[in-house]
Formats: C-alpha cells, sequence, structure tokens
C-alpha cells in the first residue's frame, strides 16, 4: 500500500521526526520505547536507537535520557524506587564507553550492567 502511494520508509521517518521534535518544543512529556520485538528495526535491546531517535528530533541528551529512565519509571508507577542514582532505589546502571553529551549513539557501547546492585555483565 505504501509504494502504491509514493510513500517511503524514509518519508514516514523524517515525518515521525518533525512532528516528534515540534512536540517536544512544546512542552509534551515523552517516555521513550521501541516496541521492542516488533520488527528487526526495533529488536530487543535496540532501546538506544529510541534514544537518539528523541535526539534527533530536537530533544537534548539529559531529556531524551531522562524520557527512557527517570520519566518512564514515573510512568509506569516506580518513580520511588527506579529511573534514578539515589541512595534507596534499586542499582539497575549500565556503563557506557563514551560521552552521550557530544554523541548520545555512545549507547549502543555497552562495557557493564549493574542490576538490582550486582554486575551482571
Amino acid at each position: 500500500m505504501m509504494a502504491r502511494r509514493g510513500i517511503t520508509s524514509e518519508s514516514v521517518r523524517s515525518l515521525v521526526l518533525e512532528f516528534r521534535g515540534r512536540m517536544y518544543r512544546r512542552g509534551v512529556r515523552f517516555v521513550s520505547g521501541a516496541d521492542s520485538g516488533i520488527s528487526l528495526e526495533v529488536a530487543h535491546g535496540l532501546m538506544h536507537r529510541a534514544v537518539s531517535f528523541f535526539v534527533e528530533a530536537g530533544a537534548s541528551t539529559a531529556d531524551a535520557l531522562a524520557a527512557a529512565t527517570s520519566v518512564s519509571a514515573q510512568a509506569c508507577g516506580l518513580g520511588d524506587r527506579k529511573g534514578l542514582l539515589r541512595r534507596g532505589y534499586d542499582a539497575d546502571i549500565i556503563v557506557v564507553n563514551g560521552d552521550l553529551r557530544p554523541d548520545v549513539a555512545a549507547l549502543s557501547d555497552v562495557r557493564s550492567v549493574v542490576l538490582g546492585g550486582t554486575v551482571i555483565r
């Protein structure tokens, strides 16, 4: 159907980027998600793409990371124990190779994973 109407994946992606950027600039609160497992493009383990996409749409790196952590935890009713690095919160942390401020794509280069205070990778 898309091909018959001359719609490409890239044109849809561009429209979504523009729309999401406009919403962000108008103050809409976002929660990151990737519909993981629904297709190869959003397979499990690719959450970094959702964060990168939000930055590409115009969000600051800090806001994109918050959408994937503290804001998501609040939206799921877990904000009292997840999503922030605080005493009494679950210690779920990823350590990446690189500085996310200039290049949020460093999220895809995970060096270590800590789950509930235990290093699992």
